[in-house]
């Protein structure tokens, strides 16, 4: 029980400020009574005198920090105190009030300094790759630092492409580029939030060579003739397509290794990005006792294509498709064959025809005969599954081989399994920072959790899966994988490191990362480290069904005699973040929002530190009207101190949540910084923390994912533009930001449609939940706008946000917008900011409400239970563009097109501008594209097309492991770019917010 009558609080501010520039203040929580009623608040007091006599304004909170727009523009010291208004009974009548703490406002703006040599990496990029330019942000940029806050950069390129050049203004300290071949020259200057310019940097010119060699690309390939013996005089045929990925025209050459097929044609000349078709013709006509399995080889030059061509021919079709007995396969960590029986469910001989996709996978029969030959009637024949590591791509990581079936007469798909090998156990480094220390680290991406473990209700395992790249197409990079087990010791003791080397172009994944490096239970933290900047890195986050779950499934399903059902699901992108982002002194609040529990979801709330030095916060618990939550019949108030570089995870019903169900829908966290400086002397003012928190269906036990947001990151205009500030000095540093740097709208995506089909048949109907929460001490009022794919628009009257509370819809579309129950529609919503009548922000507006919204459906499997996928709501600056610090160039790893899931790619236009971009996909180890599609996006355009056929114009099958660069070459529009990658089986989505490897959580 705290003291009554309450201290009073001891205020701490900046040493100074910049005119024009917003700024924090904190001071010690004195209203911490567990009876404390809504009389209790703090008033903010803000005055030019020092005496507070007159020119006093004041801001209402029930919290113990604030950010404080700019103050007067003549104001050349701010003072500031608090008052405490406090129910506590006390006998003296004078105020509670804290100590006052003067502000001096800077009104002179200096100039920043050079930011010194540039950096590209690598020198002499190949065209067409990806290559990154660096440079000092003189401590602006993210972490403790200390330095000049609020400054941008700006870059100029000049090239024969752009002889009078081109500038833009970006964020941080890294740019990524990709162009034809030819001498690109950069400088970069900082330029102050107040108006000041620092001068050029010295020249850096980035020489862009030629592909380094032909490139002959499969983009669709043909399929197994699987068919009744041909009609006389007529021929079966199949075909393919090849691109030329290289930069200069090519001779290609066919030939078919076996007699019995002819092509056509035979030789062709392919010009840069041009693509040919060979159609294959099968001499074969008459019964094959067993397949035939060909190749078709190109040449061009040194360069070797080799495409398979499967055949088979029966006098009668199959009553039935042969099936595997289980869809899937696991290589133990030795390599070991495996067996698997295929099985023909009819009482007619059934033929196909396999085909094998991954080269170091082979079948073999068990009686010496061709594994592959017809089956007799109900025949199960049993078959062993040999790997030969040394053909890998590379010799750690995961890779996904399949084995198709096509079975004459079922022409309309194969039946296929999927055969994964986590590659052999690879023994840890010893502990510590090691090959890459984080001082020399140029990649550093931090992961609050990764998961191994069964969930809380025993039906499924979490686990992370990890992709890692190299986008330098030259160099081969270190990278160190740092793990630290939540709830461990602080002292590092527990730290286990990896290290590897990522080849020039390779992509590489580790699928249960947890499991398959360490061999743990648990879950950890995670780092992932590099000397290069060119390391980029997705996790996704499953939750797979266990044995003994998926057993007690199909004892209820009809399912083929002797075969398992695919089970599937996937989770959710584990956000990483950077090094110094989330809450701190600079920026004290932070909230996590959309938090439900009842009896069908369950929250978890995961705080990582991200600066390395022990952080203390405080996490309070609001319902959605505001309202303390109360545990026990005591407000939810939790004051925990971060170690260094580890997460720690407060559950749902041991540490945030009675066991009851919240009666009022849904919660929020705010957390607050406070200062350890007392525990830390060197390190308490510069911590910082991330918070998330895992939203989880207890049924499916499918999550999604919300990403917490500071004080700032809730301001529709920052620094200068947070008051509305015209003048020409406070305005400079944002004339080249879309609509002139005032207050851009806020945009999430909206579904309310059919997906695609499951592997059952079963259409799932997928819709949008949202939730708005009201940070501010004061109401809000905002307007929602809808715009579909179409272009057509619906807006709704003002709604108006109390002050801390939340406004929740199940269905936005349906419930908000009057759409009608099952009217098919996607697109985006959008908040937009309405200025105050003397120039200020806003009237109406997204200030201070964080967006959390998933997109969800009834489980199409049992009927009961989501499957979700998580998205935050984002302004412009969470773009891609060509002002942003990536330059209009986003990539992602992981996209997959296979028989397990299917990835979908969004692009969303968000500032009534178009944008011209280029779509490309890379095979692992590959630098040159495998495919490349221009999109236009148009002025609040909403792009949403499966990826690789509908996107890319391939026709591949069991595509995995892809990386995705989405590139703007045109247009002055700004996008958001994301891909959702789709379990087949449950029809379950990982969302993931595409970005630079630099670019953190993009909150």
């Amino acid at each position: 029980m705290a003291a009554c009558p309450v201290p009073a609080p001891v205020l701490t501010g900046p040493a100074g400020v910049q005119a024009g520039e917003s700024y924090s203040l904190s001071w010690t929580n004195v209203l911490t009574s567990p009876t404390a009623q809504n009389a209790d608040y703090y008033v903010v007091e803000r005055s030019q005198d020092a005496n507070f006599a007159s020119g006093v304004d004041q801001t209402v909170t029930l919290r113990s920090a604030i950010t404080l727009t700019p103050g007067a523009a003549s104001a050349r010291v701010l003072y500031h105190r608090i008052v405490v208004k406090s129910s506590c009974p006390t006998l003296s009548l004078a105020a509670i009030v804290s100590n006052v703490v003067a502000v001096p406002v800077k009104t002179l703006c200096d100039a920043p300094l050079s930011v010194g040599e540039l950096h590209v990496d690598p020198s002499n990029p190949p065209a067409y790759s990806t290559w990154v330019v660096t440079w000092n942000t003189l401590g602006s940029g993210p972490g403790p630092g200390g330095g000049p806050t609020g400054l941008r950069f700006r870059i100029r390129r000049t090239s024969a492409f752009e002889p009078e050049g081109r500038e833009w203004v970006v964020d941080g300290g890294v740019a990524s580029f990709s162009g034809a071949p030819g001498d690109y020259v950069f400088q970069v200057r900082a330029e102050a939030s107040c108006g000041a310019l620092g001068p050029w940097s010295p020249s850096l010119r980035v020489t862009v060579g030629n592909v380094l060699k032909p490139a002959l690309l499969l983009v669709s390939e043909p399929a197994p003739i699987a068919a009744l013996v041909p009609a006389a005089g007529t021929r079966l045929t199949t075909s393919f397509v090849v691109r030329n990925g290289g930069t200069e025209t090519i001779a290609v050459r066919a030939k078919a290794d076996d007699s019995g097929f002819l092509l056509a044609p035979d030789s062709f000349a392919l010009a840069p990005n041009a693509e040919s078709a060979v159609v294959v013709t099968s001499l074969y006509v008459s019964v094959l006792q067993r397949p035939v399995h060909a190749s078709v080889v190109l040449t061009a030059g040194e360069t070797t294509l080799t495409v398979p061509v499967d055949c088979m021919l029966s006098a009668a079709p199959a009553n039935a498709g042969v099936v595997w007995s289980d869809p899937g396969v696991d290589i133990d960590r030795d390599g070991n064959p495996v067996l698997r029986s295929i099985v023909n469910p009819s009482d007619a001989t059934a033929a196909i025809v396999a085909t094998v996709r991954a080269p170091w996978l082979t079948v073999v029969s068990l009686d010496g005969q061709p594994w592959d030959r017809p089956l007799a009637a109900r025949e199960t024949r049993t078959v062993q599954l040999v790997v030969d590591r040394a053909r890998r791509r590379s010799g750690t990581g995961t890779e996904v081989g399949a084995v198709s079936l096509a079975t004459v007469g079922f022409p309309e798909g194969a039946e296929t399994l999927l055969v994964t090998d986590d590659g052999p156990a690879v023994a840890p480094t010893a502990g510590g920072a090691g090959a890459t220390p984080a001082a020399a680290a140029r990649t550093r991406l931090l992961y609050a959790a990764f998961p191994n473990a069964v969930d809380a209700r025993g039906v499924g395992r979490f686990a992370a899966d990890l992709w890692l790249t190299n986008s330098d197409a030259v160099n081969a990079v270190p990278v160190s994988l740092l793990f630290n087990p939540i709830g461990g010791p602080s002292d590092g003791s527990a730290l286990r490191r990896y290290d590897l080397t990522l080849a020039a172009g390779e992509t590489r994944r580790y699928r249960n990362v947890v499991g398959t490096l360490l061999g743990s239970e648990g879950a950890f933290t995670v780092e992932v480290r590099s000397t290069a900047p060119t390391l980029t890195a997705t996790a996704l986050v499953n939750n797979r069904p266990l044995p003994a779950t998926v057993a007690a499934r199909n004892a209820s399903r009809r399912t083929t005699f002797a075969t398992t059902p695919a089970t599937g699901q996937y989770g959710f992108e584990m956000r990483p973040t950077i090094p110094g982002e989330g809450v701190k002194q600079s920026d004290p609040l932070y909230w996590v929002s959309g938090l439900a529990h009842d009896a069908n979801r369950r929250s978890n709330l995961l705080l990582l530190e991200t600066s390395g030095f022990d952080t203390k916060v405080l996490v309070d618990l609001f319902d959605k009207n505001g309202d303390r939550i109360l545990k026990n019949g005591v407000p939810v108030s939790l004051e925990r101190t971060i170690p260094a570089n580890t997460t720690v995870q407060l559950f749902d019903e041991a540490d945030l949540f009675d066991a009851a169900p919240l009666q009022a829908v849904y919660a929020y966290a705010q957390i607050t910084w406070k200062d350890n400086s007392a525990a830390d002397p060197d390190g308490g003012a510069k911590g910082s923390v991330v918070g998330m928190a895992t939203v989880i269906d207890n049924r499916t036990q499918d999550s999604s994912l919300h990403v917490g947001v500071t004080k700032s990151g809730l301001q529709p205009l920052q620094s200068a533009g947070v008051s509305g500030a015209t003048g020409g000095g406070a305005r400079t540093a944002f004339s080249t930001l879309p609509q002139g740097g005032f207050p851009p709208t806020l945009s999430f995506p909206a579904v309310h449609a059919g997906g695609a089909p499951l592997e059952d048949g079963s259409r799932p109907f997928w819709r949008t939940r949202i939730t708005l929460t009201n940070t501010a001490g004061v109401e809000r009022d905002l307007r929602l706008k809808y715009v579909d794919v179409d272009g057509n628009i619906i807006r709704t009257l003002p709604q108006a946000l109390g002050r801390g509370t939340v406004f929740s819809r199940e269905d936005v579309l349906e419930e908000l917008f009057d759409l009608p129950p099952l009217t098919g529609t996607f697109g985006h919503i959008e908040i937009e900011n309405v200025m105050n009548n003397d120039g200020t922000c806003c009237k109406e507006g997204w200030a201070d409400v964080d967006v959390q919204t998933e997109a969800y459906t009834v489980s199409p499997a049992t009927g009961v239970g989501d499957f979700k996928t998580g998205m935050e709501g984002y302004s412009y600056r969470h773009g891609y563009s060509s002002f942003q610090s990536n330059l209009g160039t986003m990539e992602f790893d992981g996209a997959e097109s296979s028989s397990a899931y299917r990835t979908n790619l969004i692009l969303n236009e968000v500032t009534g501008s178009y944008c011209d971009v280029v779509v490309a996909a890379y095979l692992p180890g590959s630098f040159v594209p495998i495919a490349t599609a221009p999109r236009r996006i148009p002025p609040n355009g909403y792009i949403s097309e499966e990826l690789f056929r509908s996107v890319l114009g391939l026709n591949l099958s069991e595509l995995t492991d892809v990386r995705i660069v989405v590139r703007q070459v045109g247009g002055d529009g700004v996008f958001l770019a994301f891909a959702s990658k789709i379990d087949v089986v449950s029809g379950d989505p990982a969302n993931i917010f595409l970005r630079p490897a630099a670019a953190g959580t993009g909150r």
